[in-house]
């Protein structure tokens, strides 16, 4: 899973650098020296369930912060210090037995991180969860109190809260908002992961009830509001989520191929002129998309 984060990073880069440092690496160097991120979790450098500035991953480990080193140019991150804001997930195998049982997945503490560096402007902006509606709301240090003393304290207004309203501020602010007063130089854009995640994690593509051209229009409406900076930007893409696989249909096909190649099982004293091909009905391997 490292291997692939790193991976995934390293694309990103590349990508960055082709479309910004274009034949004048130098002055496309200097166009990030305030780049500025919006986005959700992909670009907060959230991971394991978990948000933490070191860890396994951690925000040091998310692409802007891949792409600010490899560019040489600072980027403030809200450093959330240790165990996490929340703490991430591992996988304990308490009774030794190598199989993954109820309860063994667990956070790595009951306690809860803050800001290490609260009265630092941060620079990723990007907050977990956020989707096309939710960038432009408003968090305010007098929503948080309101939560306290109802007692209805909701976790992501906390870290929506921590990420963007410190230092703190007589005035609400949003990702837009924030993004706007930064003045950047460039803004990298990652966002809508969450507006159509739900018929992931409700295995059902029906789940999303957002039309195509609700969510046209909402992002247009972002890119408009980020245009008035007159930065230039990278807008990533979206990935398919009907490609994870808790939405593809495999148990028939698994079963068939199966079947099929057990009737294909070869004795000692069968050659090798034998097909390699898979079975009837059985998919051949594709080769990976990116």
């Amino acid at each position: 899973m490292r291997s692939n984060g790193i991976r995934c990073r390293s694309i990103c880069a590349l990508l960055l650098a082709s479309s910004v440092l274009g034949a004048d690496a130098h002055a496309g160097v200097l166009r990030l020296r305030r780049m500025v991120v919006v986005g959700d979790s992909l670009l907060a450098g959230f991971g394991s369930g978990g948000f933490v500035g070191v860890g396994r991953p951690g925000q040091v480990d998310g692409a802007p912060a891949f792409i600010a080193r490899r560019a040489h140019v600072r980027l403030p991150l809200p450093f959330m210090d240790a165990p996490g804001v929340p703490p991430p997930l591992v996988i304990v195998d308490a009774n030794r037995n190598g199989v993954l049982d109820r309860g063994e997945v667990r956070r790595t503490s009951d306690g809860l991180g803050f800001r290490a560096d609260p009265d630092r402007t941060a620079r990723n902006l990007a907050v977990p969860g956020e989707d096309t509606g939710s960038v432009f709301e408003t968090i305010a240090a007098q929503d948080i109190a309101g939560e306290l003393v109802t007692g209805d304290v909701k976790g992501r207004d906390v870290l929506k809260f921590l990420i963007l309203g410190l230092p703190l501020r007589a005035e609400p602010v949003s990702q837009v908002s924030r993004a706007r007063e930064l003045h950047p130089s460039f803004l990298l854009v990652w966002i809508g992961n969450n507006d159509v995640l739900d018929m992931a994690t409700d295995t059902n593509p029906g789940a999303v009830t957002l039309t195509p051209q609700e969510f046209g229009g909402r992002f247009r409406a972002l890119l408009d509001a980020l245009a008035d900076t007159q930065a230039g930007m990278a807008v990533a893409n979206l990935p398919d989520p009907t490609g994870i696989a808790a939405l593809r249909r495999a148990a028939g096909e698994v079963a068939s191929c199966r079947a099929a190649t057990a009737r294909l099982s070869r004795s000692p004293r069968t050659t090798s002129s034998r097909s390699t091909s898979p079975p009837t009905g059985c998919p051949r391997p594709r080769a990976p998309r990116y």
